[in-house]
Parts: C-alpha cells; sequence; structure tokens
C-alpha cells in the first residue's frame, strides 16, 4: 500500500503498453487464421487437397444436373 501516485501512474502506463502489444499480437493471429495465402504458405497440401475435392463435390452437384437435362432433352427421341 505504500505506492506513490507516480509509481502506481508508471505501472498503469506499462499495462497499457503491454495490452496494446497483446492486442496488435491476437489481431495478425486473425488476420492469419482468415488469410487463404497464410494458410496456403502453412499447409499447401491440405489446401490443394481441399480444392480438389470441392472441386469434386462441385463437378457431380453440377454434372448430375446437366446429365439429367441432356436425357430430359432428349426424351421424345430415346424411346
Amino acid at each position: 500500500m505504500g505506492q506513490t501516485a507516480s509509481q502506481i501512474e508508471r505501472h498503469i502506463e506499462e499495462q497499457r503498453r503491454e495490452l496494446g502489444r497483446n492486442v496488435a499480437q491476437l489481431e495478425d493471429r486473425v488476420r492469419n487464421a482468415f488469410s487463404w495465402r497464410a494458410q496456403f504458405q502453412e499447409r499447401p497440401g491440405t489446401i490443394i487437397g481441399a480444392a480438389f475435392v470441392g472441386g469434386l463435390l462441385l463437378s457431380k452437384l453440377f454434372g448430375h444436373r446437366s446429365e439429367v437435362a441432356r436425357r430430359d432433352a432428349a426424351w421424345p427421341y430415346s424411346a
């Protein structure tokens, strides 16, 4: 309890600086977590694999519709 006002002010300023550094580090981590470039640099194989699987899923979804549309378009002639 024997702290002077100037010691308390110094302590508060130190805490503010530390908090500012912590916030800056947190911002960098969040920015990197949502940056596809940073994720690709850290895990290129995973990102390429995910893109490949996503492409396969999209081709199945939209490829199936195209196949059905072609079959329906040829319906009168396919009998």
